[in-house]
């Protein structure tokens, strides 16, 4: 009977101590391990996505600064120096005895020019006759330009005329910059090259 007793409040015990007593109409109070895990799981993932995006955006402006910068044309091309502001002049030495006009001096300007932007180009041509036309080509690295010259100025005192021609440029001239130019008069025609590039 005793032995019994003991079993039975033994029993009680170990019921006591795996269901406590909640009066009624209370909750148990929650853990906060509940509301912790939640948090630090929210606070990983927050840094888990912002390190791609602090990437994405170094790798966009980096490539935004690379598209920005201007390519360098391989192989270099040759440097031209222009003597007179943004222009260039060149002084031509003819042969001896030539029938036509003498071209003696041309001038490009800007002699730097760039793909779409425009150039004058001017003779000065000597004759003791008058000169009735000048025209030339301009050559550039993928196609060639005509030019039709105009009289611009005369010299009466030497015999000097001077022609002018403007275009566009629809190509670059990187590699190849090379005008044919020439003057007809009564006597023949002359014709000379000059090339910056070539």
């Amino acid at each position: 009977m005793k032995s019994a007793m003991l079993k039975k409040q033994h029993r009680e015990a170990r019921s006591f101590v795996a269901f406590p007593d909640v009066e009624k109409g209370t909750s148990p109070s929650p853990s906060p391990h509940k509301y912790l895990n939640p948090i630090v799981f929210m606070c990983v993932l927050a840094i888990v996505l912002t390190i791609p995006l602090i990437y994405i955006r170094q790798f966009a402006n980096q490539s935004s600064d690379f598209s920005s910068a201007t390519a360098t044309p391989t192989p270099t091309p040759i440097i031209l120096m222009p003597d007179e502001g943004v222009k260039g002049n060149y002084a031509v030495s003819q042969p001896g005895k030539i029938t036509g006009p003498r071209i003696t001096k041309v001038t490009f300007d800007p002699l730097d020019v760039k793909l779409g932007q425009p150039i004058t180009i001017s003779a000065k041509v000597f004759s003791l006759v008058p000169v009735s036309k000048v025209s030339g080509t301009l050559q550039q690295d993928l196609n060639s330009t005509p030019l039709t010259f105009t009289q611009t100025a005369t010299e009466p005192d030497t015999g000097n005329t001077v022609w002018t021609a403007t275009t566009t440029l629809s190509d670059t001239v990187l590699y190849r910059y090379i005008l044919d130019i020439s003057a007809t008069d009564s006597n023949g025609t002359s014709t000379i090259q000059i090339a910056p590039r070539s």
